[in-house]
């Protein structure tokens, strides 16, 4: 189900209107268009929408200045749009041409604008992040909107439907504009009750000069509240990077170097961008190193280890073009990751040297009843992938590689960022009992840090976090999520050709951001002193 014609023009022109009235009064991006010529014009209505739904009181005066002449009507629209629901919802099925949505305020009927809702986030169960809005006698959504799979198990299965039986129970499910008001005002009411009672609490502990009481099942460990060199002084660091002391025993010294720094470089290309084209792999190198091997020498060491175990990457070739691709995207380990996951069925897995196939070696007769799933539809997958990498990635430049990285350990340089420092201090002080003091909080991000990059699913770190039990670790329920959530922002995407969605933003915005140590976005007023330490206003500064 989705708007009718009159009904789509009106909630464009009360939406484009609010949007635009944003960005100019925010300053949120430059060169601001809802034509969604390119994909970055997607990216920054995006983000001036998130300004708009973090701002809300902003449409009182959108609708006292009405910059476009818009009807009563519309004006009306866009006041029933202050008790808008941002957030992450689960979609639990499709019923009568509308999506189910089920999130903390309950379940909602929701209806398409201008596609059907079903073409725009796939098969059900999945969560989908978004704005609910009313208009008219529907449940709509502000237009914007991020789609992620399920793990698809039993168990996760099972616990979806249970919750929206649950949620059912309590409270039906909103069907109209009217229904989703309703539950929305309640819901935000009390919201901002919860806000101000924990912002009281926070205030009495602040004021009891207290040590945090932790949750039953948490401790404060070792290392927490440590400057970053007492930290250093009590852990042994193990390298995090890979030796290369047999890479070529017949090399001389400086040929050694020559050898290592291209790998390196090629490392680094991959591990940040996931599938790199030869060429610009080669460019990169040239870049920041002054002793070059020539391009016949540098293909000749892409071409000797790239079946190594000791580097990160892999070869493919797409459209007559040679690439580098991280080493998760090669079959070898699509291969062994089937493997892996089907143990209980498969000893093993047969390539055919001539043809390049994979066969699998599976227990039990021939042809009997085997509940795995076909390799050679996820190598499928695998290539198809790679496909959509190299196509999104050609709406933005490669993004460069910088000296340290060649210099230092890429992976180590990334758990040095300041929102995967945050996290690993949050866990500093609350280790679960029984877990090592000295490891605990460093093998998570590490890992955290590991799955941003290579599964580019926020939700795959929430899941990771859940099952390591750090789910009630603290008294602020929110906090562990917003400091994951940085982490992954900071992080590399593949998809955005080794851009972190912070940098993105950084970027169409012309500022700097910055945060606090509980993980909350800095609020930095343009003539305050710029956070970065340079003793310039912000404006002056970071915020150009």
């Amino acid at each position: 189900m989705i708007l009718n014609d009159e009904q789509n023009d009106r909630f464009f022109d009360t939406m484009d209107s609010l949007l635009y009235y944003v960005n100019e009064r925010f300053r949120v991006v430059e060169g601001f268009t809802l034509d969604f010529a390119t994909a970055l014009d997607d990216v920054k209505g995006s983000l001036v929408a998130h300004t708009l739904w973090e701002n809300v009181e902003i449409i009182d005066e959108f609708v006292r200045d009405n910059p476009h002449r818009l009807s009563q009507r519309c004006l009306d629209t866009a006041l029933s749009w202050k008790n808008a629901l941002p957030g992450f919802y689960t979609l639990v099925r499709y019923q009568s041409g509308r999506a189910v949505l089920m999130g903390e305020a309950g379940v909602f009927s929701v209806a398409g604008v201008t596609y059907e809702l079903e073409g725009e986030i796939g098969p059900a169960p999945a969560y989908v992040e978004l704005v609910l809005l009313p208009f008219d006698d529907l449940i709509v959504y502000d237009g914007f909107m991020q789609a992620y799979d399920t793990e698809g198990t039993p168990a996760e299965l099972q616990r979806i439907q249970d919750e929206f039986e649950n949620r059912c129970a309590q409270g039906g499910i909103a069907l109209t504009g009217a229904d989703f008001t309703q539950r929305a005002e309640a819901y935000l009411a009390a919201k901002r009750d919860k806000e101000l009672e924990d912002l009281l609490n926070g205030v009495a502990e602040e004021a009891s000069a207290g040590e945090e009481v932790l949750p039953a099942g948490f401790h404060r460990g070792a290392l927490a509240g440590l400057s970053r060199d007492e930290r250093a002084a009590r852990i042994v660091h193990q390298p995090i990077g890979r030796w290369r002391d047999d890479v070529n025993p017949n090399l001389d010294d400086a040929s050694w170097r020559r050898w290592n720094q291209a790998l390196d470089c090629l490392d680094a290309c991959v591990i940040q961008c996931g599938v790199v084209r030869v060429d610009d792999a080669y460019a990169q190198y040239c870049s920041l190193v002054s002793d070059v091997v020539d391009r016949q020498a540098f293909d000749e060491i892409i071409a000797s280890q790239a079946l190594s175990p000791e580097v990160d990457f892999g070869v493919w070739k797409y459209g007559g073009v040679d690439y580098v691709v991280h080493y998760t995207l090669t079959p070898d380990f699509v291969a062994q990751e089937h493997v892996r996951h089907q143990r209980d069925t498969v000893r093993g897995i047969l390539q055919n040297r001539e043809t390049g196939e994979y066969a699998l070696q599976v227990d039990g007769a021939p042809g009997g009843s085997r509940s795995h799933v076909d390799l050679p539809t996820e190598l499928q997958w695998l290539e198809q992938y790679k496909r959509e990498l190299v196509e999104s990635q050609g709406n933005l430049p490669m993004k460069p590689i910088s000296r340290s990285l060649l210099e230092n350990d890429v992976i180590g340089e990334l758990l040095d960022n300041p929102s995967v420092v945050r996290l690993r201090d949050f866990l500093d002080e609350r280790i679960p009992d029984g877990q090592d003091d000295l490891t605990f909080a460093d093998g998570v991000v590490y890992e955290m840090v590991l799955a941003s990059i290579e599964s580019g699913s926020l939700q795959a770190l929430f899941a990771y976090a859940m099952d390591l039990g750090l789910e009630g670790c603290s008294s602020d329920p929110d906090r562990l999520t917003v400091l994951i959530t940085n982490l992954f922002n900071a992080m590399p995407s593949w998809e955005n050709n080794g851009w972190s969605p912070q940098e993105l933003y950084e970027q169409l915005t012309g500022r700097k951001m910055f945060y606090n140590a509980d993980g909350s976005v800095m609020k930095v007023g343009a003539d305050d002193p710029c956070p970065c330490g340079s003793g310039k206003k912000y404006r002056e500064c970071c915020g150009k």
